[in-house]
């Protein structure tokens, strides 16, 4: 199986890069290019990479910044794969990122962000060693995304806070003599974003919260006049996104997602009227509008992110061919929650409950919610034969505001009773997987309903929002509170902590955390181990050293690989009821049998899944 992320398209539309990996390989740089005929393919691996910035230039040429190397250094890679370093070793690139530029007699088409002492410093980045040679702009603030504003690639438009994370405004940057104004600015607390721009047209699509609701707007920066906040751009319902705008600046494509499927429309500028686009199943990652062709980045549960061009003047998508892959088939089915219709986008097959393994994937968020595009650890899990539903339960977004507002003041309320009545509508003795805020509903509902779970991997659980919010970070807390989450549940199950069902557990458990998530502290999963090993058999506890939040995030790493060898194993035997004892395991020495103790827990690879076993 291979899987891609991070598809970036050249201005020009007519090159691309991506990251690329497959098992034992790692994340690779690759390249694209677009034929004559529209067709794309891939086209050179640029080698491993740790974590990258990539700008696919309008020469075919790639511009690499890795700043997880041992010597962070810039790097432009030609057409036969040489590489040339542009930066010296040692150089002051802290924060620096990449953006596209105007192409000089010298330039690559880049530019260079650097932070430094409390300024943002713009830099031209040269074709050759040192690049770094001309500051044409140095801004107080942090500057965030910018974009090219005119054809001639001296005007930039950025966003600009005082502090990092902090509120946003909007401003110009001359490159020619440096200078910057203020664009706009709704308010002290306001975040104000960049959309889309068409340089060309001087067009450029903003977002803005001033008023606490999130509305897009546009303006032509060479017309006189405000900004329009059309009502056709701020349609109730799934918020849109733009995605791109057309080359004459009349129109911007608009990216809504309803359901699990990605919805396009094309809103004029002339009569601020919106037409929609028919759109295959699938979902839209990225897209670049220009003259010879608008090209789409697609995905499908089976199909890697990949380019897509199209006439620039379509209205229907209709036609696209996606390539349905090799591999396992995923489908979109309705299951019968506990008072209506559940969406759930279904890996197995059309028999898929036949199928010997059958996991339940709830996903994190809670604002969230599972797509019909490539998710490559579902993925992994459909390919090693296990069936796998994922359904988007109440709470989740994609279905109106009712739908995901309906656990507001009740985690773990109605969003766990749709998941277990879609378990009883279903056979087989399930898995459960989850992370995050479905690493919570996970637990849960292997200890409100013991009987109906084989296995559980729970992937950085917290015990109950009341205790996340003591130890969380701000940005947590704040969701916490949006969502009211702090309200305890008063119904015949009571409050919805962890611990409060933990005994009941029966299911094998696999509990995984890593020591550095920002999100969800480590506390949380070591707590909930130490009242498992007071009342049973201990859960599989894997401490992932330097792990951050999303541990499954590479699909051939040794977690996400630990968590897959847990859930192909055998359903028919579930753990010991409380108070008895765990069997040995097969080829496995009884002080490797728990792994809960700090020996065994610190790294996935630890005993018994570096020995192929399923943790039986």
């Amino acid at each position: 199986m291979i899987s891609r992320a991070d598809f970036r398209l050249s201005p020009n539309g007519r090159y691309g890069v991506s990251l690329r990996s497959e098992a034992g390989t790692g994340e690779h740089l690759e390249t694209w290019v677009r034929s004559s005929g529209g067709g794309w393919r891939a086209d050179r691996d640029l080698g491993p990479v740790g974590h990258a910035q990539m700008l696919a230039l309008d020469d075919g040429r790639t511009m690499v910044f890795d700043s997880a190397a041992a010597d962070p250094a810039v790097w432009l890679f030609d057409h036969s794969v040489v590489s040339a370093r542009l930066t010296e070793s040692g150089s002051a690139l802290s924060g620096l990122r990449l953006i596209a530029g105007p192409r000089t007699a010298t330039g690559t088409g880049g530019l260079a962000l650097i932070h430094d002492q409390g300024h943002t410093e713009v830099w031209r980045l040269t074709d050759e060693r040192p690049a770094l040679t001309e500051l044409l702009a140095r801004v107080p603030g942090v500057l965030a995304t910018c974009h090219r504003m005119d054809a001639s690639g001296q005007l930039l438009i950025a966003e600009r806070s005082e502090v990092a994370t902090g509120p946003t405004e909007l401003v110009l940057i001359d490159l020619g003599d440096g200078s910057w104004s203020t664009l706009l600015n709704t308010g002290p607390d306001s975040y104000d974003s960049i959309l889309a721009t068409s340089p060309k047209n001087s067009l450029v699509v903003v977002g803005t919260n001033v008023t606490g609701v999130r509305r897009i707007g546009w303006k032509r920066l060479d017309e006189p006049g405000p900004l329009a906040f059309p009502e056709a751009l701020n349609l109730s319902g799934e918020p849109a996104e733009p995605l791109a705008c057309s080359p004459d600046g009349r129109q911007i494509l608009m990216h809504r997602t309803v359901g699990v499927r990605s919805r396009l429309s094309n809103f004029s500028t002339d009569d601020d009227r919106t037409v929609e686009v028919t759109t295959p199943p699938g979902r839209v990652h990225a897209a670049r509008w220009c003259t010879d062709g608008l090209t789409l980045v697609l995905s499908t549960p089976v199909l890697p992110p990949h380019p897509v061009t199209v006439e620039p003047t379509v209205t229907s998508l209709a036609t696209i061919n996606l390539a349905t892959g090799t591999g396992p088939q995923a489908r979109i089915e309705t299951l019968e929650g506990a008072t209506g219709p559940v969406e759930a986008v279904v890996y197995g097959g059309p028999r898929w409950r036949d199928c010997e393994h059958v996991v339940l994937a709830v996903h994190g968020g809670p604002l969230s919610a599972w797509r019909y595009g490539f998710n490559p650890f579902l993925a992994r899990l459909a390919e090693a034969g296990i069936a796998v539903v994922a359904p988007n339960q109440r709470g989740s977004v994609g279905y109106g505001r009712s739908h995901a507002e309906a656990i507001r003041g009740a985690w773990g309320g109605p969003d766990l009773a749709d998941l277990l009545a879609i378990a009883n509508g279903i056979p087989n003795q399930l898995s459960l997987l989850g992370e995050s805020y479905g690493a919570y509903l996970a637990l849960l509902a292997a200890g409100v309903a013991p009987g109906r779970w084989a296995r559980c991997a729970a992937v950085a659980p917290f015990l109950s929002p009341q205790r996340l919010y003591v130890d969380a970070g701000r940005g947590v807390r704040d969701l916490i509170d949006q969502l009211d989450g702090r309200t305890v549940v008063t119904d015949d199950l009571g409050p919805r902590d962890v611990l409060r069902f933990a005994a009941g557990i029966e299911a094998r458990l696999l509990v995984a955390h890593g020591q550095r998530d920002p999100m969800i502290p480590l506390s949380q999963s070591t707590e909930l181990v130490r009242t498992l090993r007071a009342s049973g058999p201990e859960p599989y506890f894997l401490e992932v050293p330097g792990g951050d939040h999303d541990l499954l995030a590479d699909p051939f790493g040794p977690t996400a690989g630990a968590v897959l060898r847990f859930l192909a194993g055998p359903v028919d035997s579930r753990a010991n009821p409380r108070g008895g004892t765990r069997p040995r395991k097969e080829g496995v020495p009884d002080d490797h049998d728990r792994a809960g103790t700090t020996a065994e827990c610190r790294h996935p690879a630890a005993e018994p899944f570096a020995r192929g076993h399923a943790g039986a």
